[in-house]
């Protein structure tokens, strides 16, 4: 009686064992994905609402960009890091430091001057914000607690269409807990400072 070449031990063997090799492989990959941590975050962990691939919002002479829940786009274009879900006023930054990016766009200049409309949380004293841009340290703001207030700052330009990403770092950051502030029992938001928004203006209004 003949035997079919696929039913041969040795072959049968053989396919098992590519396809093991194959799950393998397959498994491997899946819990070591070659991603960046921001595309695993989003669509592989489920742990962030966002995908920062999305272009950043953009800036302008004499233009702003405003922050408050009828904008959700910014969570994730411009709202990098370290901020809260936005609020009708604007959102509240929520870890120990925060990351802002954005393009700024201009043919004619060689730096922006940028006005900051923000808010600070020191319920226990001064709280101070250390300003960097692009890596480089630039400013120390002092937020007044639960007071509007504005900061200019001044970025140099090296080319027309250039991406800056601003990072804040807190000195006392609060937790809303020890406030009675927080939403739920498990709200751990660390709050130092509100930022409304911020706009570009000329240097005549930094005075005014």
């Amino acid at each position: 009686m003949s035997h079919s070449f696929w039913s041969k031990p040795q072959i049968k063997y053989g396919l098992a064992g590519v396809l093991c090799l194959f799950y393998l492989v397959v498994a491997f990959l899946a819990l070591n994905p070659n991603a960046s941590a921001e595309y695993q975050a989003y669509y592989i962990d489920r742990t962030s609402n966002c995908h920062h691939s999305q272009a950043p919002a953009s800036i302008a002479p004499s233009t702003s960009i405003r922050f408050g829940a009828q904008r959700p786009h910014q969570t994730c274009t411009t709202l990098i890091e370290g901020w809260d879900w936005q609020q009708p006023w604007g959102t509240w930054s929520t870890e120990a430091s925060a990351t802002l990016r954005f393009q700024i766009q201009s043919d004619a200049h060689q730096h922006a001057q940028l006005l900051f409309h923000v808010l600070g949380f020191a319920p226990l004293g001064q709280q101070k914000a250390w300003v960097f841009v692009n890596g480089t340290y630039m400013d120390e703001w002092h937020l007044p607690h639960e007071n509007q207030t504005t900061f200019e700052l001044h970025i140099p330009l090296t080319r027309a269409d250039e991406q800056v990403e601003i990072e804040f770092y807190f000195s006392n950051p609060h937790e809303l807990a020890w406030f009675n502030k927080a939403t739920n029992p498990i709200d751990q938001r660390k709050v130092a400072m509100g930022l409304l928004g911020f706009q570009w203006i000329e240097p005549h209004m930094a005075n005014e």
